[in-house]
């Protein structure tokens, strides 16, 4: 079902999404959030739920990370990991997958692992790339009920830290995925949106029974995708959240690392 507006943002039932997926290169960029919450009765939901997508992600986010595998590998493709753990918090954590072949480096100045607010960033270089850019990618989680003083204090570090990223004359494209509980007109959207020029690529409803004009799981970029939505996962009980992804056909990776 599309949605409305000016992003081509879609609802996707596995079954669609696989039969789309079969027209895209195995080499496009790509990237895929998941919450967590109801996978941990069963550890191994979101492997099978990944494997049965026909489409291996390039880089896999899991918010509400509070499962102890840090290794994850779909359908032969590995990943390399990175983790942000919240141990001071119930339901708290992060992990980022990267498909294993793509160089990149862990930006740790700006983790962030604190009961109101966690985030941790990766840059996957440009010599991964025939478009000669770079890949800054952050994952965030806001927990409900987080503090607003908090998360903007937060954003305001993050701002600093977008404007020295975006001067560089080097091209970076840069994501923000994650779960971030927050109202619609909430003041940190109006900064990614305006003064950083960031566009909220998902603008799906992506949690059933949400509070209206909530923004719930979103996914941010520096420049507009063709491809882009949630995905159904109600049968696979791995959260109240419909995953959120993107397809970027404009990165491309020259060498196939499929099963690296």
């Amino acid at each position: 079902m599309a949605i409305s507006g000016q992003f081509s943002a879609k609802n996707y039932t596995t079954v669609n999404f696989n039969e789309e997926s079969t027209d895209w290169q195995n080499n496009v960029f790509s990237l895929i959030h998941l919450n967590n919450t109801g996978a941990n009765t069963n550890p191994g939901s979101i492997k099978l739920y990944l494997e049965g997508l026909q489409h291996n992600f390039s880089v896999i986010g899991v918010s509400e990370k509070r499962l102890d595998s840090l290794e994850l590998e779909v359908k032969g493709q590995r990943y390399r990991s990175e983790h942000l753990r919240c141990d001071h918090r119930e339901g708290g954590g992060l992990s980022l997958y990267v498909k294993a072949g793509l160089k990149y480096r862990r930006l740790n100045r700006l983790d962030e692992a604190k009961d109101d607010l966690e985030c941790m960033f990766i840059e996957i270089y440009r010599s991964n790339f025939t478009s000669n850019c770079s890949v800054v990618l952050g994952i965030i989680h806001r927990p409900p009920k987080g503090s607003k003083d908090i998360f903007m204090e937060f954003y305001t570090r993050l701002s600093r830290k977008l404007d020295a990223l975006q001067r560089t004359r080097l091209k970076r494209c840069i994501y923000l995925m994650g779960d971030f509980n927050s109202k619609a007109n909430a003041e940190v959207f109006f900064v990614l949106e305006n003064q950083h020029q960031l566009i909220r690529l998902v603008k799906c409803e992506t949690k059933k029974k949400s509070k209206a004009n909530m923004v719930f799981d979103a996914i941010f970029c520096s420049e507009q995708r063709n491809r882009m939505g949630t995905l159904d996962c109600q049968t696979w009980q791995l959260s109240d959240h419909c995953p959120v992804f993107a397809i970027d056909s404009n990165i491309l990776n020259p060498v196939d690392e499929t099963k690296r």
